[in-house]
């Protein structure tokens, strides 16, 4: 639940306009400190799933995942109707700074490599908003994005991965090297695109994250300074 733990984490607390499953937001208690009048926000998601956010526990209750879907892997793909709305954090992470536009969102996850490379980004203006969420619109709609489903019948079922990546297995292992597989993003996408020209996207899948981490080194540069030259 990426999202909902990143809204929680800075979300003042004793703001109660929004409610969590548990509690409150952390931001100005156990997090006191962290949110400046005027600080820049810069909201990372790494992951090699997509974000499964629920306002409904159940989800994680393998004894209670859909009858259709005995699988545990395939419990958040079914349960749309418990999950958060993703405007929610587009909405209440930029509420955070009510006063201006200082929030970037990020994320690095299992978007295919060739949907973040400079070829495919290029065609964008990303520092234009309705160009920024034509590029994540495209993204959005590219095949290996879509959720697909492998279900053999046996209770293993999965999401298909929308990308797989070489890295390097334990030392103990038979081979040297190991396919990790990521599934498609979409909530996370989604998400990014409600941030326009202030999200950035990487691929979990990339040999490197050294592009990524210079798109966000850049746009956070452009907001400290105001300007704008992605």
């Amino acid at each position: 639940q990426p999202l909902e733990a990143a809204l929680k984490a800075v979300w003042p607390s004793e703001d109660s306009s929004i409610q969590f499953v548990h509690g409150r937001g952390h931001g100005t208690d156990d997090n006191r400190g962290f949110l400046r009048g005027d600080s820049l926000l810069v909201v990372i998601v790494v992951t090699d799933e997509d974000d499964c956010s629920a306002q409904d526990l159940s989800v994680f209750d393998s004894s209670s995942v859909n009858p259709n879907a005995p699988a545990i892997n395939l419990a958040c793909h079914y349960a749309g109707d418990k999950l958060y709305g993703v405007q929610r954090y587009v909405d209440h992470l930029k509420h955070v700074r009510p006063n201006n536009d200082n929030v970037i969102f990020s994320v690095v996850a299992g978007v295919p490599a060739e949907l973040v490379a400079d070829d495919f980004r290029g065609v964008y203006d990303l520092t234009q908003s309705a160009d920024a969420k034509r590029y994540y619109d495209a993204v959005l709609a590219h095949p290996l994005m879509q959720e697909r489903i492998d279900d053999p019948g046996d209770g293993a079922g999965h999401v298909s991965p929308s990308c797989v990546k070489l890295v390097a297995a334990a030392p103990d292992a038979f081979s040297t090297e190991v396919l990790h597989a990521a599934t498609p993003p979409r909530r996370l996408v989604a998400v990014a695109r409600g941030f326009g020209e202030n999200a950035v996207l990487g691929s979990f899948c990339q040999d490197h994250f050294g592009d990524t981490m210079g798109h966000l080194i850049r746009a956070v540069g452009e907001k400290m300074s105001g300007q704008s030259g992605r």
